[in-house]
């Protein structure tokens, strides 16, 4: 102190009794820090046996869950004549026994087409008059182009004899895309603005 030398921040901080990270000194920060590990271990194993417990929506709760988000989203009121394309059959109930897994997603689709899935799904030729091109039989819209990419890749077992599209603006350009559409199309993926 009275040295003559100019004191360091530290040593005035010693002096006064401060600390920068807890100045009150009244919480103890470790054991708090170490608190806040276990407590959110033991939130997220509560979250993952509630997302294990939890039931699937139905057919008809994702019908009305779609058509509320759509409206909201583009803030808009379907008539009649547009809901009528829209119905419950549009949507899968998925299986329980598969779980809510990615990689699960191809057990749910053949679950979802039956024994025929492969004459459903992966029909190489074009049926004149039923099938048009770049119609896909199944379509995954995601937020993203990670998650398409995340979507296909848990259908990857019948993408080998189904083709897959890949619709998103990341690295893609829409003439390619619809060049890819122009032929048959089984599974599409890929994010709205697409």
């Amino acid at each position: 102190m009275g040295s003559g030398k100019p004191e360091r921040h530290s040593q005035i901080k010693k002096r006064k009794g401060l600390s920068i990270r807890n100045p009150s000194k009244k919480i103890n920060l470790k054991k708090e820090k170490g608190m806040n590990k276990k407590t959110e271990l033991s939130k997220n194993k509560e979250n993952q046996n509630k997302s294990e417990t939890s039931t699937p929506a139905s057919a008809s709760q994702q019908l009305s869950f779609f058509i509320n988000e759509f409206q909201s989203a583009n803030g808009v009121q379907l008539s009649s004549i547009e809901l009528e394309s829209i119905n419950e059959t549009c949507f899968v109930e998925l299986s329980q026994e598969f779980g809510h897994d990615v990689m699960a997603l191809g057990n749910h689709m053949k679950t979802a087409f039956g024994p025929s899935w492969k004459q459903v799904l992966c029909e190489g030729k074009l049926i004149e008059g039923n099938v048009d091109p770049g119609s896909p039989a199944v379509l995954f819209i995601s937020t993203s182009a990670l998650r398409s990419l995340e979507l296909l890749r848990g259908v990857r077992s019948l993408t080998k004899e189904c083709h897959a599209a890949k619709l998103f603006s990341k690295h893609m350009k829409v003439e390619e895309q619809v060049d890819m559409l122009k032929n048959r199309v089984n599974f599409a993926s890929g994010t709205p603005s697409r």
